[in-house]
């Protein structure tokens, strides 16, 4: 019961808030769309100058991807647990934003560091690259598992609650396994529409309109399962979870 909930809830919150998301998110959902496309051409200008102009500007391009992530996120998220709309620009970047960005550097570092070996494993033998990606993929459920453990934080900051990682890591503990099974199904489900968006016309711009949507449905989903958690099990009995008007 609750897996289906967390599986399909965040595609429920999509088309139910559509109106109030579409108002929320657009500016930075449009202007993620368009740095991401252009990214790698950029990027393979800049390489041409060097590997540390290259890598610099690697590094610029991904913390903007990831501040627009955050205002993405935050808005989002306060959309489908708060109510309402917010401003049709969307922009607004507060104390709220600020920690967001900070906790999402904070877990999106681990996957930079486990991609740095591809750069220097393009001419490994085959056998090295395989043993690589096994590695990989332990590494990755690995991370899944502990983002799964510490993702109540996110809703937490974007509707100015007062969750700390030590506290979503306690109230996660009865649900850990189907938070995972649940995060590892829907990724599943983009990984293979995304491989089937490449095959069509013009599927390099479908794929980085896909990466938009699944930037968003990853903050629907960190808010469904707070819903979950937070709103229905914990906060009438330690309001201290609670949002703050």
């Amino acid at each position: 019961m609750m897996f289906g909930k967390l599986v399909f809830g965040p595609f429920f919150l999509l088309f139910s808030s559509s109106k109030s998301l579409f108002k929320s998110v657009s500016v930075p959902a449009v202007i993620y769309f368009l740095v991401n496309m252009e990214m790698q051409g950029v990027l393979d200008f800049f390489w041409a100058s060097g590997w540390l102009i290259g890598g610099v500007a690697y590094i610029v391009l991904e913390c903007v991807l990831l501040l627009l992530m955050t205002l993405l996120g935050v808005n989002a998220t306060r959309v489908v647990l708060l109510g309402g709309s917010l401003s049709a620009v969307g922009v607004r970047w507060t104390k709220r934003e600020s920690a967001y960005f900070l906790y999402t550097l904070l877990f999106m570092l681990p996957l930079y560091l486990m991609t740095l070996p591809e750069i220097f494993l393009n001419k490994a033998p085959l056998e090295v690259r395989f043993a690589y990606s096994l590695l990989y993929l332990v590494l990755m459920i690995g991370w899944v598992w502990v983002f799964s453990r510490l993702l109540l934080v996110f809703p937490s900051i974007a509707v100015d609650g007062r969750m700390s990682l030590k506290d979503s890591w306690r109230l996660t503990r009865k649900y850990q396994w189907v938070f995972l099974l649940s995060i590892l199904c829907v990724g599943g489900m983009f990984v293979v529409m995304g491989g089937m968006l490449q095959l069509i016309p013009f599927g390099h711009i479908a794929v980085h309109a896909f990466h938009t949507l699944l930037a968003l449905v990853v903050s629907l989903m960190l808010a469904a399962y707070y819903a979950e958690v937070v709103v229905k099990e914990i906060r009438p009995e330690h309001d201290r979870f609670a949002t703050e008007e």
